[in-house]
């Protein structure tokens, strides 16, 4: 089964009380009380993520499959906020036992992480794929009709081009996988590995949601303590 987080942004008012951002909808920046004008929302499924948040499919995918070697989290799971707002408490309780791993961070927090610093060893399996029509003259040319070279090969492009590797797999007419005790090095599957930084394991679209929590944070004059996120995961 696949997992997914569940994240909501926080804003900390003047009596200390802590509430969720509404739904980002078209508004003039600065309007009094309603943090409506930039993008305060994070949705997207992605492990390697969840594991530097949490410690959420850290190195592991469904049923145990290996994706890599477990990261240091962030933080393990804090639990629910003591202070965290009703909004919040609500969609946590809708969700029950459904919802685990909670747990929240200040931007100040998620700023302060090591996130160009700290690294995620990634693990997976590629072969060409059964049906894949004839070998190009440029993978004849480099011999990477053979799987072990062809697969030194991919291992090349992914540490070079991380998530972008995946294009390549498909324009070489091959597939990939987790790694799983079945089978291994069987039907012209082959192990590689890469290693990336925190911040591009967690892609593109969590550096853009960091910048809007600052944007938000300046537009309204609050200081990165009293912006925060708070999320858990399901399965």
């Amino acid at each position: 089964m696949g997992c997914d987080i569940h994240l909501y942004t926080e804003v900390q008012s003047d009596d200390g009380t802590w509430r969720t951002t509404t739904e980002p909808v078209v508004a003039d920046a600065g309007t009094e009380d309603e943090y409506t004008s930039l993008e305060a929302t994070f949705r997207g499924r992605n492990y390697d993520l969840f594991a530097i948040l949490a410690g959420v499919r850290n190195g592991r995918g469904f049923a145990g499959t290996d994706l890599g070697d477990p990261t240091v989290p962030i933080s393990e799971p804090r639990g629910i906020a003591d202070d965290a707002s009703e909004q919040y408490r609500a969609e946590s309780d809708r969700w029950g036992v459904d919802g685990h791993s909670h747990s929240y961070f200040t931007l100040t927090e998620l700023l302060r992480h090591t996130w160009t610093e700290s690294t995620t060893t990634h693990r997976m399996w590629v072969r060409r794929k059964k049906t894949a029509s004839a070998m190009s003259q440029y993978l004849l040319s480099q011999g990477l009709d053979d799987p072990d070279k062809f697969a030194a090969r991919m291992q090349e492009i992914f540490q070079s081009t991380g998530e972008d590797g995946y294009r390549y797999l498909e324009n070489w007419e091959a597939e990939g996988c987790g790694r799983s005790s079945e089978g291994q090095g069987a039907s012209g599957w082959r192990t590689i590995q890469w290693t990336t930084n925190h911040l591009e394991s967690a892609g593109s679209s969590w550096s853009k949601f960091l910048v809007s929590l600052c944007s938000l944070a300046a537009t309204y004059g609050l200081t990165n303590d009293q912006v925060r996120i708070s999320f858990f995961f399901d399965n």
